[in-house]
């Protein structure tokens, strides 16, 4: 997890959850985990972070599964278009051309 904050006892401007699935048996529950803190740290009510972000640094899908690469990408592009959740994720296909 990545915090950024200010010198204040304001919210923190950024909370940032990095994943690297190569090893997950369970991407999706990872997802799901990671959104639903990212979701507590967005709540109005609370008002723990300004900005949350979720980060996929892997490219191991992209390069050897391209059926689970495909539903990674439509289960993040679903969370991107919710309101307040910055979704950050490349699909390789710059290495894929070099394969």
């Amino acid at each position: 997890m990545i915090v950024a904050k200010e010198d204040s006892n304001a919210s923190l401007l950024l909370c940032a959850e990095a994943k690297c699935f190569r090893y997950a048996t369970d991407w999706e529950k990872a997802i799901n985990d990671d959104i639903k803190k990212l979701r507590a740290y967005r709540d109005q009510d609370s008002r723990i972070a300004k900005r949350v972000v979720f980060m996929l640094f892997d490219d191991y899908y992209w390069c050897n599964d391209v059926n689970t690469a495909n539903e990674i990408q439509q289960r993040l592009n679903g969370i991107r278009n919710e309101n307040g959740i910055t979704v950050l994720f490349h699909t390789s296909e710059a290495k894929l051309e070099n394969y």
